[in-house]
């Protein structure tokens, strides 16, 4: 269980506040999804999860304790962040990539255990990317390249995963797929996952509970179907909104 209380952050020269007395619960085993408008505080929110950012007022919380107070080498055990589709380019195997996911577990000259190949090839398996282990990172299709990196977080074996706009950049057979292992694995393994989301749409079929961000304070907050409203869509989003069968219609 993570939850975040009361956050405020305050960028260094700003006058007001990016985000505001912002309080938000990610229970295990479930997605949860932050949405609102571009400059909102969305990404502001996520950076002070991960402890990226220490909020000036409030206190993150990580199974009851402040995350403020967990050494670094601890928090990176236990919290895996995958950033919004990753540019890089390395000349490295997908399982070599991988296997970086396994150094917060090492010191200087530790030996590689038989531990941190099985989180590996488990890692491997979960994304769908056993088969392609040996293959060249840059020989890759892109949902293949944003896979490699949430198999990277996932072989950390963290309590929590975030994910800064996973689907960017993919198409949308690769965005459903990575969405769907996100849900396989937060329901199978009691994962905690918290990510930020454009697609409402993606959101009302993915997410459990959804947070909306506007001018850096929480409008909302629970489960997504309550959440996602036609009144917030159109009071946050500027559109007007529809649910049909289970989708937004959106106009």
């Amino acid at each position: 269980m993570m939850t975040g209380k009361e956050l405020t952050y305050r960028y260094p020269g700003a006058v007001q506040p990016a985000l505001q007395q912002a309080t938000v619960t990610l229970p295990p085993g479930q997605i949860t999804a932050l949405i609102g408008p571009n400059g909102s505080g969305k990404s502001t929110l996520l950076r002070c999860l991960t402890g990226t950012l220490t909020p000036q007022q409030g206190t993150v919380w990580l199974q009851n304790r402040p995350l403020q107070h967990l050494p670094a080498r601890q928090r990176a055990q236990r919290i895996a962040v995958v950033q919004q589709a990753n540019q890089d380019q390395p000349l490295l195997t997908v399982e070599e990539i991988v296997r970086l996911g396994r150094t917060p577990f090492h010191r200087l000259w530790s030996s590689w255990t038989t531990a941190d190949q099985h989180a590996v090839e488990q890692a491997l398996a979960n994304t769908g990317l056993t088969d392609l282990a040996d293959q060249s990172y840059t020989a890759l299709s892109g949902g293949q390249q944003q896979r490699v990196w949430l198999a990277m977080a996932l072989a950390q074996k963290p309590a929590v995963l975030f994910l800064d706009e996973p689907t960017t950049y993919l198409d949308i057979h690769y965005q459903l797929g990575l969405l769907q292992t996100l849900r396989q694995l937060s329901r199978t393994q009691g994962l905690t996952v918290g990510l930020i989301l454009h697609d409402l749409n993606q959101v009302l079929q993915f997410a459990d509970r959804t947070y909306c961000v506007q001018a850096g304070r929480i409008v909302a907050g629970g489960k997504t179907v309550t959440v996602l409203t036609p009144a917030l869509i159109r009071d946050v989003f500027q559109v007007e909104a529809k649910l049909i069968s289970g989708t937004l219609a959106l106009h």
